[in-house]
Formats: structure tokens, C-alpha cells, sequence
């Protein structure tokens, strides 16, 4: 499994004397998944950096998070 890059620095602007960060296209939103690597049971899963899907007007993401 390949080491993600670090994402890109976010551009700063200055907005009323204060620094804003703004979002560009190259930074890339990263989210950790469990995944499967195959059959074994829990000694086969693995958590992982991905980038974080995009979705179509007829999908849906779902965020989870666990306490």
C-alpha cells in the first residue's frame, strides 16, 4: 500500500486585517476507512488514508462517527 502525499498548504487571504484560508482544488480532503485486505477475519483489517469520495447528484455520503 502506497503513503499518501501531504496535502497541498492552504492559500491564505488577508480579509478585514485577518488571515482566511481558502479551500483550492488541489488540496485534497482525506478520510480514514477500514478495509478488507482478504479472508481471515479481523486479523485482515486495515486502516487506511483515502481520499475522500466524491458524489453524483444521485448518490449520497454518509459520515460516520463513533464515540
Amino acid at each position: 500500500m502506497s503513503e499518501s502525499a501531504a496535502p497541498a498548504a492552504p492559500d491564505t487571504t488577508e480579509h478585514d486585517g485577518k488571515a482566511v484560508e481558502s479551500e483550492t482544488p488541489a488540496q485534497v480532503k482525506e478520510m480514514k476507512s477500514l478495509v478488507l485486505t482478504g479472508f481471515g477475519g479481523i486479523k485482515m483489517l486495515k486502516v487506511l488514508q483515502n481520499p475522500e469520495p466524491t458524489v453524483s447528484e444521485t448518490e449520497v455520503l454518509i459520515r460516520v462517527k463513533a464515540g
